[in-house]
């Protein structure tokens, strides 16, 4: 048997392997919009008990100056640009670019919903030595 196409599949799986995407946050909201947002969540309505059986507890809560609380989550998934897989060059710079979803919910006295922000962006990272 010709080990060459062997070779060349283990290396193809490695490489996927290796390529694989990662991920961060509430995945909850990975695959969120504008529109399915505004379904979930109805100012002056939706409360904090039913916020956190939607989308789960919050990476982060805050106060205002008010007292009223503040949630917000976020959820980013990169995936390694072609330029990683270049010899030698990955040793001098990596980039990864992916999503993010962010969802911020401020709530009033009554821990009602009275206001929220979604956002989806692209997102770009860049490391290394070169520009």
């Amino acid at each position: 048997m010709n080990r060459i196409p062997l070779i060349t599949v283990a290396l193809v799986i490695l490489t996927g392997s290796l390529a694989g995407c990662s991920s961060v946050g509430n995945d909850r909201i990975a695959h969120q919009t504008s529109q399915t947002v505004s379904q979930h969540l109805v100012r002056g309505q939706t409360t904090e008990a039913q916020v956190r059986a939607i989308y789960g507890d919050p990476m982060k809560v805050s106060f205002t100056s008010g007292g009223n609380q503040v949630w917000e989550y976020e959820f980013t998934r990169m995936h390694a640009t072609a330029s990683d897989f270049i010899p030698f060059e990955n040793l001098f710079r990596s980039d990864a670019k992916g999503h993010r979803n962010s969802l911020v919910i401020y709530f009033n006295k009554a821990n009602i919903v009275e206001n929220y922000a979604f956002s989806s962006s692209s997102v770009k990272v860049h490391q290394g030595l070169t520009p």
